[in-house]
């Protein structure tokens, strides 16, 4: 299952006007639930002042044949009630895709959206299909059709292909008005990716009679963080102009900047994301979280790498914990930690795991470190010989029972040492017994010794 609820106020006039908000609060809220692998159910709700709007469907998923999915709604306003309906299929398999979708309303069907915009169209449908090749790269057919209050259909058809050839790619659109045969419109782009993730292209566009042209550069983001920028010119009938941007992404947030003019008219902007994650009773400032995360804890231990899909994503910090904020949700994503950046004195319960977080939360993975007191001990015998190979050492007293079995030089390795220890060892010759006292010594673990060990009848 998931789910959101959102209370605030509409922003009214984006981009045209700053911090215009609507004086009456809103509400809504959504609702989904998976019944099985194959069906899934969902509902939502709106309301403002003087409006309010609910609904519920479901999705169902065919076997191999597709999936089918559709909803009912209904809304109460001043102008009066109405009601919406949808319903769709798509399918996909293999080099083949389809899609169909119908949207229609009734009476006096609004939304939140619609008190302070326009109204939602009365009809709305789509339909698609699609084939991809290696050999002549993808095609798509697509219709839509549009019907708004008080006005007659819109109806389009679409055709686009792409196609790929190396470092190189290609594309083509044409855009036709089926109810205005001089309404259309052609694309045609080209594009090619260079070396250390650098990106050219340029396209031409006609449409009414107006030619466009277009180049622009761009060097990404990387996804780990650093510098990125963009720019574009372009020139036409009435449609002039550029832009340049560019951005730094960092480990607390993403910065970017830009100039953009067009015509005669300029503007200069700026953006700074970031988010606040609290979990596991630590505070964490990171890069906006768009999807799902997780929350790494190595129980205390600072610096060890931690892994994301097999490619170190950042280190634990002075707690021993890291916000891993890439994740994707409803999936199996797999994080990991690197055992030889850990102190010798460490147990770990597993170096790797799966996180499957919901949408828009995050999950506390932990690997079960714990740290040990551990030791290699000397053991000899009472002529100063070190004890067999193969001896089994037995540890007593108030602490945690062990056991282990002595190596070469009379060496053995025992992790679960208390302040004052006591074993028993099993030899050939009969069982002895050594006593010793351990202070312990941080992350690396001592050779100590050697200890005699008694003979047991001795003791």
């Amino acid at each position: 299952a998931d789910w959101s609820a959102s209370l605030g106020v509409v922003r009214r006039n984006y981009g045209l006007s700053s911090f215009d908000y609507a004086a009456d609060p809103a509400v809504s809220g959504s609702w989904r639930y998976g019944l099985s692998d194959s069906l899934t159910v969902q509902a939502h709700g709106e309301a403002i002042v003087g409006l309010a709007a609910a609904g519920a469907g479901a999705a169902l998923r065919l076997g191999r044949a597709g999936v089918l999915h559709g909803s009912a709604a209904y809304s109460s306003n001043r102008a009066g009630s109405g009601a919406l309906g949808n319903i769709g299929y798509n399918w996909r398999r293999g080099r083949f895709n389809f899609a169909l979708d119908s949207t229609r309303t009734k009476d006096e069907w609004r939304d939140v959206a619609a008190r302070y915009g326009s109204l939602p169209p009365r009809v709305s449908e789509r339909a698609l299909v699609g084939i991809s090749s290696e050999l002549a790269g993808s095609f798509s057919l697509s219709y839509l059709r549009l019907r708004y209050p008080g006005h007659d259909d819109s109806r389009y058809a679409n055709a686009f292909w792409s196609r790929a050839f190396g470092p190189l790619s290609l594309s083509l659109s044409l855009n036709q008005n089926l109810d205005r045969h001089s309404d259309r419109s052609v694309f045609f782009g080209i594009s090619m990716s260079l070396d250390r993730g650098l990106h050219v292209g340029s396209s031409v566009q006609r449409s009414h009679d107006r030619t466009r042209f277009s180049v622009n550069a761009s060097q990404p983001i990387p996804g780990d963080g650093g510098f990125g920028w963009r720019a574009q010119a372009q020139t036409g009938r009435h449609n002039s102009g550029g832009m340049a941007e560019a951005g730094y992404l960092g480990r607390y947030g993403e910065l970017r900047g830009g100039v953009r003019r067009h015509n005669h008219n300029s503007l200069v902007y700026g953006n700074l994301s970031g988010s606040l994650v609290r979990m596991g009773d630590h505070t964490f400032a990171a890069r906006r979280v768009d999807n799902a995360f997780a929350v790494v804890s190595t129980d205390g231990i600072a610096g060890v790498p931690v892994k994301l899909e097999n490619r170190v994503i950042g280190h634990t910090n002075a707690a021993g914990m890291l916000l891993v904020s890439r994740l994707n949700a409803w999936q199996q994503n797999k994080l990991a930690i690197d055992p030889m950046d850990l102190p010798a004195n460490v147990r770990i319960d597993r170096v790797s795991t799966f996180a499957t977080p919901r949408d828009s939360a995050g999950t506390l993975v932990e690997f079960g470190i714990r740290e040990i007191r551990a030791a290699s001990i000397v053991l000899v015998d009472e002529t100063g010989a070190p004890l067999p190979v193969g001896s089994r050492v037995q540890t007593a007293g108030p602490g945690a029972r062990s056991s282990a079995v002595v190596g070469y030089d009379g060496i053995v390795y025992l992790d679960a040492l208390q302040d004052h220890n006591l074993l028993t060892v099993h030899t050939d010759a009969g069982p002895c017994r050594v006593a010793f006292d351990f202070a312990g010594s941080g992350e690396i673990v001592p050779q100590i010794g050697p200890f005699t060990c008694q003979p047991e009848a001795e003791t």
